[in-house]
């Protein structure tokens, strides 16, 4: 509900990767939905020590391919 693009995805997400205190993020009803995005999602998911315990994409029309 914030009508976020797939650019702000994937700005937010880069700025994740970085990320030492947010434990639950909700990025719901957006249009974030890239390829780069989904690549900036799985490089900040996927790093050691990750603080992330939620993370709510749900509404945003990935494609299986970005998946």
């Amino acid at each position: 509900y914030n009508y976020l693009n797939a650019s702000a995805g994937t700005t937010i997400w880069k700025a994740m990767y970085k990320n030492t205190s947010v434990k639950i993020l909700d990025l719901s009803h957006n249009n974030i939905a890239s390829l780069e995005c989904a690549q900036s999602i799985n490089k900040a998911v996927s790093r050691p020590y990750n603080e992330l315990l939620h993370v709510d994409l749900s509404f945003n029309k990935f494609t299986y391919p970005q998946a």
